[in-house]
């Protein structure tokens, strides 16, 4: 009985939110790839000490560009998570209250 009972506050739940206004569909995310350039290569064991800066020097830029890059998406994504979280957080409420609601209905019933 009380699957039944549940059965039917899910599917009454389903036609008021059909009911509702359609959320608006989710815009398509793109993700810009980053604009830090190729990565410099090792120049090898036998390489110069000058050409070894050379590398350091371009490493180092290139690194900085790429670490600002992670922490600016990180940012992105920690804002999305909080979003999300929200919209949780209010569907298992409502979830909550329905069998609440549904457990004092049966209570009555007997």
């Amino acid at each position: 009985m009380n699957r039944i009972a549940l059965a039917a506050v899910l599917l009454l739940g389903a036609t008021v939110v059909s009911a509702q206004a359609p959320a608006p569909a989710a815009a398509a995310s793109t993700v810009a790839p980053h604009t830090c350039g190729k990565a410099p290569q090792w120049p090898g064991k036998e390489s110069s000490n000058k050409e070894r800066l050379a590398f350091e020097r371009e490493f180092k830029t290139w690194g900085d560009c790429a670490r600002a890059y992670m922490d600016k998406n990180k940012a992105v994504i920690a804002e999305h998570q909080k979003a999300v979280n929200v919209v949780v957080d209010e569907y298992n409420s409502v979830i909550d209250k329905v069998k609440e609601t549904r457990d004092a209905e049966n209570k009555t019933a007997k």
